[in-house]
């Protein structure tokens, strides 16, 4: 059915148009929160950061604890894509150990960021003193941690089966262990140490995987 000349001028919009990118600003509010953690970051900073006002905050994302959330969960999901792709296998010659040195490698890339900004990760480094006051945050770390433990625990489980792994450790144990490292390199990223320093302790823990 076609409409009219007439209906065609007086019909009106449905919505105004979004006038933001909602990735870019999900981006842009992740890195502030990266960089200052929550508590520390206003809503006056987000909009700086964002580059939109208050009401189209509130109105596309909700309220700063709701940025947070959606922001943690970007940089959550970026994280696990990026380490799922480092374990994945380069050839018959790779080992387990390779696969969890190119993972723990990744993780000193993610975390000290594109100029060596000192940022670590921006869950674990930033979420922490909030679960207590927050269930929210609390369950999206808990979900971080069963996410990226997820991700070791089935690929050792498969490199075991492969005949890749002979660790003394069970594929959970181990993969605790690894998590382990993991959170360790958050914490002296944050805390300032150099990529080499990081690389040592990468080497040193790759040991583990035999």
């Amino acid at each position: 059915m076609r409409f009219s000349k007439e209906m065609k001028k007086t019909a009106k919009p449905r919505g105004r148009p979004r006038a933001y990118n909602r990735e870019i600003v999900i981006e842009r509010a992740l890195q502030a929160f990266w960089r200052n953690g929550f508590s520390s970051t206003s809503l006056d900073d987000l909009v700086d950061a964002t580059g939109i006002n208050r009401p189209s905050l509130y109105a596309g994302f909700g309220d700063k604890e709701q940025i947070y959330l959606i922001a943690l969960e970007r940089f959550r999901d970026m994280m696990r894509a990026r380490l799922q792709q480092a374990l994945t296998s380069r050839g018959e010659e790779d080992t387990a150990a390779d696969a969890v040195n190119r993972y723990l490698c990744e993780v000193v890339e993610i975390y000290l960021g594109n100029s060596n900004e000192a940022l670590g990760c921006a869950v674990f480094c930033t979420a922490l003193s909030e679960t207590t006051n927050c269930e929210a945050i609390r369950e999206m770390l808990a979900k971080t941690l069963q996410a990226l433990d997820g991700i070791l625990e089935a690929y050792l489980a498969k490199a075991h089966e492969k005949g890749l792994l002979h660790s003394e450790f069970d594929c959970v144990t181990l993969a605790r262990l690894v998590a382990a490292i993991h959170h360790s390199l958050a914490i002296r990223a944050r805390a300032g140490q150099s990529k080499r320093e990081l690389l040592k302790v990468v080497g040193a823990a790759v040991g583990l995987v035999r």
